[in-house]
């Protein structure tokens, strides 16, 4: 587990990864895949991380919790591009992207009418006060730091959501 949230702070190796992934499926074994305990469907989440050991940590990280559905994308442009296609209940952003950064992606979102009421939720490692503040300014509903804590991201990312 330490090794896990240690990977998320730094750039991961395979090995790193690899690791993750034998942590994922022992817990699961040891404690099975939760049951759902309410007919609800998953909430569909669109994520987009421009680095590619963030994107498959987030992705291990949410499989855990049958209350997600998650894609997961590389860039901002790709998260519009199919923001306009699907039906997605809330939007993960990554703050600092080449190209379109995620303060960026969040405006245009905002913007549109079809994705303006979708809750957007920042997970960036700009976590000063002012970045903070400029992500709720322009419609996010919560700003969750990284390194994030791979075991409580999904309560911390429903908790957001729920808020």
């Amino acid at each position: 587990m330490v090794e896990l949230v240690r990977a998320v702070g730094a750039r991961t190796s395979a090995i790193d990864v690899s690791r993750a992934a034998r942590t994922t499926a022992r817990l699961r074994r040891r404690h099975g895949r939760p049951t759902r305990l309410s007919r609800a469907p998953a909430m569909r989440l669109l994520c987009a991380d421009d680095e590619e050991d963030i994107r498959t940590i987030l992705a291990l990280a949410l499989s855990l919790d049958p209350a997600f559905q998650v894609e997961i994308v590389g860039s901002g442009a790709e998260l519009l591009a199919l923001a306009r296609v699907g039906r997605y209940d809330a939007f993960v952003l990554d703050g600092m992207m080449p190209g379109m950064d995620g303060y960026e992606t969040c405006r245009r979102l905002k913007a549109d009418p079809a994705t303006a009421a979708t809750p957007v939720v920042f997970l960036t490692a700009k976590t000063q006060r002012d970045e903070m503040a400029r992500a709720l300014l322009i419609g996010a509903v919560a700003c969750l730091a990284k390194p994030f804590d791979p075991l409580t991201l999904a309560g911390d990312l429903r908790k957001a959501l729920l808020a």
